[in-house]
């Protein structure tokens, strides 16, 4: 089979004429500082990482909302490490890229029943990471005699 003349890519033939080169002047810039190619040296560009950035104010506003409507109820009586485990990765998960002040604000409607309320009454929390903390302490972490206690009432097969 022969293939067609348009498949196959055409290349230039390499010149054997030398390249004209010119000299360029290389003039000081008015900082005064060069490097040792004789360039000048520049400060360097600070960049800001996504988590960083400023949010758009429009999409905050509709980020909070949506986020609110979105995650389930957070009921502290009789709340298990799973269930708990649970609301936590979807708040985690759907609150990801917004300011601590906005993430508190969605925290704070979705959670339900005296122990919960009770503990968010009790603390200060400002920011997203001590909220991680203690709510990983309260709700998440169990002591030893409640781990031992929950494999005593478990049922066995």
């Amino acid at each position: 089979m022969k293939k067609s003349p348009a498949a196959t890519p055409t290349r230039a033939a390499p010149s054997k004429a030398p390249a004209l080169t010119k000299p360029v002047a290389r003039t000081k810039p008015s900082g005064g500082k060069v490097g040792a190619t004789g360039t000048a040296r520049r400060t360097p560009r600070v960049v800001q990482s996504p988590a960083a950035a400023p949010v758009n104010t429009i999409s905050l506003t509709h980020a909070v909302p949506n986020a609110v409507k979105v995650l389930p109820l957070f009921h502290s009586a009789g709340v298990t490490v799973e269930k708990a485990r649970d609301f936590w990765e979807a708040f985690e998960d759907t609150t990801r890229g917004l300011p601590d002040r906005s993430r508190l604000l969605v925290f704070r409607p979705k959670i339900k029943g005296s122990e919960a309320e009770r503990w968010w009454n009790n603390s200060s929390i400002k920011s997203f990471e001590p909220l991680k903390i203690c709510f990983h302490n309260h709700f998440l972490s169990r002591t030893a005699d409640e781990l031992w206690e929950r494999l005593h009432s478990t049922k066995r097969a």
